[in-house]
């Protein structure tokens, strides 16, 4: 039998063993795991699960998500970031061109994609440009070059019809794969970007139709934009509507831009 002094020693022991275990449990520790390193705190882009809500990006965080590309289901879903237009330098105004993507036939009805995908280009300015001076950047990002041997020049107030397939009257590129519901294309001179067609087929853009092509609203409207672009309405090969060859963009031109063009040919 213990005599009571033991008893009174056991019960101690229990009792700070009782206790330590509390403090243990108190402080998180592994009373079994040693001792635990110091772990600095990770940096917040690192955090993944925080029990604090973070904290509001600021303005310079912001800016390189705001030119990544929002990418939808799909590789023809790709909505690219926008484009930025090169303007004419002052000195140079009266001597760039301006052209414009004025409609864009992404889904063909009767014909598969190869023979009846089109865009054109208006010359809405008065200068004549060299055909072989433009290329157009495609939605893949690859940049194909323009050629129409019959008539080198895109003549002010005239349309140059694209196509893949050899045409008398058209520009021919190969190939020419446009995106049905959403892509961008580039149009550049003389590797200068100078004009930008952008279409999602959600709104603000008209919503994607097959066999129904993307017209330009105006002159001044800006390519990047949902409402700069409309549906189609002049019918085409009987259940299409789209006008190529023939833009719906107004252009009107004084006698001295006429004769700028004229010299604008002989440089």
């Amino acid at each position: 039998m213990f005599s009571a002094r033991q008893r009174l020693c056991g019960l101690r022991v229990l009792l700070i063993g009782l206790l330590l275990s509390l403090a243990h449990l108190a402080c998180g520790v592994d009373a079994h795991a040693g001792p635990q390193p110091v772990i600095s705190a990770a940096p917040r882009s690192a955090a993944v699960d925080s029990l604090l809500p973070p904290a509001a990006p600021t303005a310079t965080e912001l800016a390189p998500l705001a030119s990544k590309p929002l990418r939808r289901r799909g590789a023809a879903a790709t909505e690219p970031a926008q484009a930025r237009v090169m303007p004419a330098p002052p000195a140079e105004r009266d001597r760039w061109p301006r052209l414009v993507i004025s409609e864009v036939m992404t889904d063909p009805m009767l014909l598969d994609d190869a023979a009846g995908e089109y865009l054109e280009i208006a010359n809405v300015g008065g200068l004549a440009a060299e055909i072989s001076e433009l290329a157009l950047e495609l939605p893949s990002g690859r940049r194909v070059s323009l050629e129409r041997p019959t008539a080198p020049l895109l003549e002010p107030c005239r349309v140059l019809l694209v196509v893949t397939l050899p045409r008398s009257d058209a520009a021919v590129t190969r190939p020419m794969r446009l995106p049905n519901r959403a892509g961008r294309l580039l149009l550049r001179w003389r590797g200068e970007v100078i004009d930008v067609a952008h279409w999602t087929g959600r709104w603000p853009w008209p919503r994607h139709r097959v066999g129904v092509a993307l017209e330009r609203r105006s002159v001044a409207s800006d390519g990047t934009l949902g409402p700069s672009w409309r549906h189609a309405a002049r019918p085409h090969l009987g259940v299409e509507r789209g006008s190529p060859g023939q833009t719906q963009l107004g252009c009107a031109l004084s006698a001295a831009a006429t004769a700028t063009a004229a010299l604008a040919r002989r440089r």
